[in-house]
């Protein structure tokens, strides 16, 4: 029988809800028959006035204080006291807490008042930073597109409307510190000069519609076009000055804009432009600055932008020998030794950054792994855990699980623990976890003896890594567990041999091909079972930055001919591997049918030694061969 409760699952039986709330608790029969079921109060007591039992599906509206206690889920046409035919759960009803409301605060002029009534500065907000403590100075902040103005009142325009003499934005900000006027009988800066010498708003030029009275403004007018666009690729060490340049021509004169990614350029680079030649200067450029920068030609008749984009690749100076890696290395010892699956021992650090690995849990699954007591040799075993009973295991939102037992269940064997087994999602390739964390949130209802075993096991390649904490969780108690992809952080374990550090290349052969990650469930020896694992996220390494940093730990290798992989772990197209060697094996190129003459020599097609006079020295394959 499987219960859950919507909106508060109650994997720890005990549920706690203010008062005037509703309560919704749902469980099913799990068994073959699928029996009906519904709820009781254990108290005997009706339940709350406007509930609804839907076979399974309490719905109890308006919870106040004297509707706490246990609420019984029973399946129906079963004997009292049959094992399994119920499951109850506690529910807490507690009052609102007062809320202390201050008196209101009265910002100063040049303060903003938060939700709260906290104060900042005005220019705070929707800078981008939280400065009031309950957020509100960055709801409702729109950014404005990278050739749009912003305006005090954080409207957002176009960049050509920028001094063109009409106020725009509403509050005048688009029309501050423009050149002054011309001369009496001149038009201004921002305006443009009719042939009559009338003057009108500068964008009303070649915007479709006559706006001078001799028309003038409509005439000669011409897209903006490329003329000169900024170099292909660029290449700078961190801390150099990026500048690049852009021209266009058009009638009237094109503005040049800059984008990076398609987005806003990093607060710290200058934009200028005039008679439509565009300069981007960048100081103290960085690893983060880099990708594409795009030239944009802004006027009233159209955009456009230069093809191809600018690449700029930025490269720090290594601290690390050859051989080594890791870019943020400022001590000897921070160095990595290149693995490359022994391949190659040139390698660099990778240029991707950290993301959140959450595929759905769209399968989940309990596994027993037997500890042994005298070695602590784990063996996994894919069969059924307790005698008679089966766990309970359910979802809890997207990357979350919990599991019960419905009663007192004894193992099938003595030294078995359960283990939540990540989905396939999670098997394969993860090299680009290493040096990232395996992250989840632990929380159980045992108070008996502590049950020994790794809290998480990793296995790939025929390698099992343990990983194991100092001090168990505590019963009740919600504890936040991080477990390192990294050398040192995992242990090997063997009938044969004292326990030991997983080198960073056993770490690496294990993550090269995952066949499973499994995370402790139960945490003591009193036969029940009641844990919820949630938060689970694994770090791993791509091109987009997700805001999580850079993957510094990720190899990227030199491989040699036949290669392929951040660390050289696949064969290249044509060539298929040889279980022999060390590590992984070695890739050879595919057999092939040599021509006339020659022979194939595993790697490629060679020209036969031939003719020889003396026997001896003749090759058996003969003249053709392949």
């Amino acid at each position: 029988m499987r219960a859950k409760v919507e909106k508060a699952m109650f994997a720890a039986a005990v549920i706690h809800i203010t008062i005037n709330q509703e309560v919704v608790f749902q469980c099913r029969d799990e068994g073959p028959i699928r029996a009906r079921v519904e709820w009781k109060r254990a108290n005997g007591a009706p339940l709350p006035p406007g509930s609804r039992d839907n076979n399974g599906r309490l719905e109890m509206p308006n919870i106040k204080l004297e509707h706490g206690g246990t609420y019984v889920c029973v399946a129906k046409d079963f004997p009292l006291g049959t094992p399994g035919a119920e499951i109850s759960v506690q529910l807490h009803v507690e009052k609102v807490p007062e809320i202390y409301i201050p008196p209101p605060v009265h910002c100063y002029i040049n303060e903003s008042t938060c939700s709260n009534g906290d104060c900042i500065p005005r220019n705070k907000v929707c800078d981008g930073h939280f400065d009031c403590s309950d957020g509100s100075d960055e709801i409702r902040c729109r950014q404005c597109e990278p050739n749009e103005f912003k305006c005090d009142n954080k409207k957002c325009v176009s960049a050509v409307w920028k001094c063109d003499g009409q106020d725009d934005c509403d509050d005048g900000s688009d029309e501050r510190f423009c050149q002054a006027s011309g001369p009496d009988g001149q038009c201004g800066a921002q305006q443009f000069t009719c042939r009559d010498r009338q003057c009108v708003p500068r964008t009303f030029h070649c915007d479709g519609a006559p706006d001078c009275i001799d028309k003038s403004d409509e005439i000669g007018c011409t897209a903006p076009v490329i003329a000169q666009g900024p170099p292909s690729m660029i290449t700078l060490a961190a801390g150099q000055t990026f500048i690049i340049t852009c021209r266009a021509v058009g009638v009237p004169t094109p503005q040049i804009m800059w984008r990076l990614n398609w987005n806003h350029v990093p607060p710290k680079c200058r934009m200028t432009s005039e008679n439509g030649f565009g300069t981007l200067t960048c100081e103290n450029i960085q690893i983060e600055d880099q990708g594409a920068y795009s030239c944009e030609a802004l006027s009233a008749i159209k955009t456009v932008f230069a093809s191809p984009d600018t690449i700029l690749t930025v490269t720090r100076q290594a601290f690390c020998p050859a051989g080594y890696f890791n870019v943020d290395a400022r001590v000897e010892n921070e160095c990595i030794k290149c693995f490359c699956f022994g391949h190659s021992s040139s390698c660099r650090s990778a240029d991707l950054f950290i993301f959140q690995f959450q595929p759905p849990f769209d399968a989940l699954k309990l596994l027993g792994a037997r500890i042994d007591p005298r070695t602590g040799v784990v063996d996994i075993r894919d069969e059924p855990i307790y005698k008679g009973v089966e766990p309970q295991l359910w979802n809890i939102g997207a990357n979350g699980v919990a599991t019960s037992l419905p009663k007192y269940a004894e193992l099938n064997q003595p030294d078995v623990v359960p283990y939540f087994a990540l989905p396939e999602n999670y098997h394969g390739n993860q090299l680009k976890s290493y040096g990232g964390y395996l992250k989840y949130t632990v929380r159980h209802g045992n108070t008996g003896r502590p049950v020994e075993g790794p809290d998480v096991i990793l296995t790939g390649n025929n390698y099992v890594l343990l990983h194991e904490s100092r001090d168990p969780p505590a019963p009740f108690q919600a504890e936040e567990k991080r477990v390192r992809f990294f050398d040192g952080d995992w242990t090997i374990k063997s009938a044969s041999q004292r326990p030991r550090p997983a080198s960073r290349e056993e770490v690496m052969m294990a993550l090269e091909d995952v066949s499973q990650i499994l995370i402790k469930l139960a945490y003591s020896s009193d036969g029940l079972l009641n844990t919820t694992l949630t938060n689970i996220e694994m770090d791993s390494a791509a091109v987009p930055d997700s805001g999580l940093g850079v993957a510094n730990y990720v190899e990227e290798c030199s491989c040699p001919v036949g290669y392929t992989g951040t660390s050289c772990e696949n064969c290249a197209e044509g060539y298929v591997r040889h279980n022999s060697g060390q590590w992984l094996g070695q890739c050879y190129r595919e057999p092939q049918t040599c021509p006339p003459g020659s022979y194939f020599d595993g790697r490629e097609c060679q020209v036969c030694p031939c003719p020889y006079t003396s026997p001896s020295n003749q090759p058996s394959f003969g003249r053709n061969s392949s």
